[in-house]
């Protein structure tokens, strides 16, 4: 693995869970946790590593069902870590990652590129509405996504936890779309359910709307 991964390349962790009908007690990271697919079943959890130079999975990790994503990070450092790799690229996570995940890849030597929602952590939220109050779609202040999708935003100095590096915020008109559109349908299956006297649809996904 030391030799595969470069400078240079664009690393991707994610996890998902299987889940299994399986009464086999031997199965010992066979457990209730967070299930992706909403089944109610036990599961284990699985995490791949990704070159996005090579276009290839470079390791997988399987772990019991009932640890979070950021609970197992420490160990997939540690994993990496055994492998010897000179290299250090970036690596991309999602929001199931925490604070202390970016810190610890930072602390490895790693960039670290993660989604981090605005309604979890409350200093991303002050500074995306700080951005909203004064946001103008403009040509200085466009990206250009996977070469073909232009959103506007900005890029800013920002303290991820313990971890220095910058924040980027992005509008994207297609994404605002398709969220209006969902929109108007919360409302109109509200209206249907005021009419109909029973409880409505919750409209928390849309609260900062009202501020």
């Amino acid at each position: 693995l030391k030799h595969c991964v470069k400078d240079d390349d664009l690393l991707f962790y994610d996890v998902t869970s299987i889940s299994s009908w399986s009464e086999n007690e031997e199965l010992d990271d066979l457990a209730y946790g967070h299930n992706k697919d909403n089944d109610g079943l036990p599961q284990i959890n699985v995490g791949i590593l990704m070159s996005r130079r090579l276009n290839l999975p470079l390791m997988h990790v399987s772990y019991n069902g009932s640890i979070n994503d950021g609970a197992n990070f420490p160990g997939v450092m540690a994993r990496l870590r055994s492998f010897e790799i000179k290299a250090r690229p970036a690596i991309v996570i999602d929001a199931g990652f925490t604070r202390d995940n970016v810190s610890l890849a930072a602390f490895e030597g790693y960039k670290v590129l993660i989604r981090a929602p605005h309604r979890r952590y409350k200093a991303v939220g002050e500074a995306v509405r700080g951005w909203r109050s004064d946001f103008r779609p403009h040509p200085d202040n466009s990206f250009t996504i996977s070469g073909r999708v232009h959103s506007s935003g900005r890029v800013e100095n920002f303290k991820f936890g313990d971890t220095e590096g910058s924040l980027i915020m992005v509008y994207d008109p297609a994404l605002y779309s398709r969220q209006l559109a969902h929109f108007k349908t919360v409302l109109e299956e509200a209206e249907r359910a005021f009419a109909a006297n029973r409880p409505g649809v919750s409209y928390d996904m849309y609260r900062d709307w009202f501020d």
